[in-house]
């Protein structure tokens, strides 16, 4: 059995509201944030419900050693709750902070075919409160993070995957993401994620609602900011899990910086191609999000409408373009890769170097 606790979600106009009922009798807080008007907005009014408050911006790259040095930070301050309000970077940092407050030995090295659903709660548990901004993949929702190596070192970093990350409140409010800069990102990357999790072998009924009605509202309105589809993308692969494009877009990020959002936008449609035994699946995706005839719909409708976003997006057809590895490289990215996916135990379709070399190839 399963066992794991899902966030409460609030949504709409609420986020003063959900705050106030939330952080009752609460009197340390420790805000995360990013350096915008919306987080500065947030912090402001946090003044009206708690006693003591400070605020901590997080590094532009998420290594272990930052995280490290702001769990240290916060160790003596001994907040009652953490409330992050930002993109993905300040949703990660605050989840892996929280963490490792709680636990300073915790490893987050992937564990291949080791993940579990279930942990064990702190008794002095610090609750951790995620308000995004501009949402990128729905990370305020997720038990994953992205840790980048080192500064001059290739290969040491890791998506980290463990349910003790999961926030216990999330505040999706479209009035914090108004004014902020609308970018590709935001529903290339969710969208990704809304497909994988589709034809995930854990998808479920439930998990497959999320998915698709993610993944309809990103094709309709992708270069729209739209923080209620990035955070359904990130429920349905928190529940369903994805792996294969996400797991190269793990790999090019941790070896040659290339962000996320970019690597899954262009590598998707090849893995849809290299995955014909979830025929049925995309071609119901292709129908539910507009892309073709319920009689007649098969997976190159899905390929053919993620082409379409890809070049109205700007992102480039091939791998080649990005100018930052050779086909020389294409072993250690896909090692990378299918060490990061094993540690989601897929069964029926288990991955490989070779799946993930060939992969590469294609999208090369």
């Amino acid at each position: 059995m399963f066992v794991f606790k899902a966030p409460s979600i609030y949504t709409g106009s609420c986020w003063r509201q959900s705050l106030g009922s939330e952080l009752q009798g609460v009197s340390r807080v420790l805000v995360i944030s990013d350096q915008t008007n919306a987080a500065d907005k947030v912090s402001d009014s946090l003044c009206e419900y708690v006693s003591d408050l400070e605020r901590h911006n997080p590094k532009s790259r998420l290594t272990l050693s930052n995280v490290r040095t702001s769990a240290n930070k916060i160790h003596s301050f001994r907040p009652d709750a953490i409330v992050a309000i930002g993109g993905d970077l300040v949703m990660d940092t605050a989840k892996l902070t929280r963490a490792l407050y709680e636990d300073p030995g915790k490893d987050f090295r992937p564990k291949p075919f080791k993940l579990e659903r279930k942990y064990t709660l702190s008794k002095d548990r610090v609750k951790l409160i995620c308000a995004p901004i501009a949402s990128g993949a729905g990370s305020e929702v997720t038990p994953f993070a992205t840790l980048s190596g080192e500064k001059g070192k290739h290969s040491n970093g890791a998506r980290a995957v463990d349910y003790a990350l999961i926030p216990d409140v999330v505040i999706v409010d479209d009035e914090l993401a108004a004014g902020s800069e609308s970018t590709t990102m935001i529903g290339l990357h969710a969208l990704s994620r809304a497909i994988e999790s589709y034809v995930s072998e854990y998808a479920t009924e439930y998990t497959k609602g999320y998915s698709l009605r993610a993944a309809r509202i990103l094709f309709q309105n992708t270069l729209l900011h739209n923080n209620n589809a990035s955070t359904m993308a990130g429920m349905a692969s928190a529940n369903a899990w994805n792996s294969r494009s996400d797991s190269i877009a793990f790999a090019l990020h941790d070896l040659y910086r290339v962000p996320c959002w970019l690597t899954n936008a262009i590598v998707l449609p090849h893995v849809i191609h290299h995955t014909p035994f979830f025929e049925r699946e995309y071609a119901e995706l292709a129908v539910y999000c507009g892309l073709a005839d319920p009689h007649s719909a098969t997976a190159k409708d899905l390929v053919a409408g993620l082409q379409r976003l890809n070049r109205a997006s700007g992102v480039p057809e091939r791998l080649r373009s990005l100018s930052v590895f050779t086909e020389n490289d294409f072993e250690r990215i896909a090692l990378l890769a299918c060490y990061d996916s094993l540690q989601f135990g897929f069964i029926l379709h288990a991955p490989s170097v070779d799946k993930f070399k060939q992969i590469l190839v294609d999208s090369f």
